[in-house]
């Protein structure tokens, strides 16, 4: 099977499997969009157990990085479609993609209103088809919904255009830090019961994510492992009733988790998310498509040498 047949296959699958109210699957590149995948290398943890973390916090926090990444060195600017103008600055950070003819960096931008109040994200895409450290082609992968990082493109059709800008690779190690977290969340209502949940999340770094000074979700989005959705449109619930410690299992993690009477909680995580390479892609949105300030993001992450109809945790 070729890589563009197989790509595009994954990217059926993906709109098979994604389904749910309000949700729009991405599209495969069988339908005129190209599938963009992200090679991340999720590191091993560092620490497995958090004491005292408030709603909010992160009761567990494993640390990734795009497999390749680069930096402009000079500012460039490019308009979009309706002539709007889309600016990086220099030492503006791209994530290597891969589509089916070649690797690819990308970057998002806000580049408009959609509306009275808000904005509309547009990503640039580059490549350098000579290898000679300057990018020779661009192309824009417009989205309509929420794409503050460059992990949540969902391109349209995909037209190259000749380029020239100049770029230098960043060390590995020097990549800007994403995370892989289980965040904590608690409400005490005066006329109500407590409550608290958990939720497994993935979160771009800030340094790579588009400024904007609209209130959105930020930069994370829910995560999703092979096609086992870990917490769709619903976080996972603790029993704030039971005595003890309680197991719970998010996707491939186990993670002990404590809540004292004041809301605090603290856990241990004995199954942290299984480090090395891996593919990440947007396979859904969830929430209103054209308001970027009222959509999550769900993330596939995919073993890096998953055949095509066989896509497992």
């Amino acid at each position: 099977m070729s890589r563009h047949s197989a790509l595009s296959a994954l990217g059926l699958l993906v709109a098979l499997f994604v389904t749910g109210s309000g949700a729009e699957a991405a599209e495969p590149s069988a339908s005129g969009r190209p599938l963009l995948l992200f090679p991340i290398i999720v590191e091993p943890p560092t620490t497995t157990s958090t004491t005292a973390v408030a709603s909010g916090g992160d009761l567990f926090s494993q640390a990734f990085r795009s497999e390749a990444a680069v930096r402009l060195t000079s500012a460039y600017q490019l308009p979009d479609a309706t002539g709007r103008t889309i600016a990086f600055p220099d030492g503006a950070v791209f994530a290597k993609a891969v589509i089916a003819e070649s690797d690819v960096f990308c970057a998002p931008g806000s580049n408009g209103a959609i509306g009275i109040f808000l904005k509309g994200d547009v990503g640039v895409c580059f490549r350098d088809t000579d290898h000679d450290g300057v990018f020779d082609g661009q192309a824009l992968v417009d989205s309509a919904s929420r794409a503050r990082t460059a992990y949540e493109l969902k391109p349209n059709a995909w037209r190259w255009a000749p380029a020239k800008v100049p770029y230098s690779p960043i060390r590995p190690e020097d990549i800007p830090a994403g995370r892989i977290a289980i965040d904590y969340f608690y409400v005490d209502p005066p006329l109500a019961r407590p409550q608290a949940s958990v939720a497994l999340r993935i979160c771009a770094p800030d340094a790579m994510t588009a400024p904007t000074k609209e209130w959105t979700w930020g930069q994370c989005g829910t995560l999703m492992v092979g096609f086992k959705i870990t917490a769709y449109r619903e976080r996972t619930a603790i029993d704030l009733k039971a005595l003890g410690p309680q197991v719970l299992t998010l996707g491939p993690m186990a993670t002990t988790v404590r809540v004292d009477a004041t809301g605090l909680a603290s856990a241990e995580t004995s199954q942290p998310f299984p480090a090395g390479r891996k593919l990440m892609m947007l396979a859904a949105t969830y929430g209103r498509p054209n308001d970027p300030a009222l959509q999550t993001s769900i993330f596939a992450l995919l073993p890096a040498d998953a055949p095509p109809g066989e896509v497992r945790p």
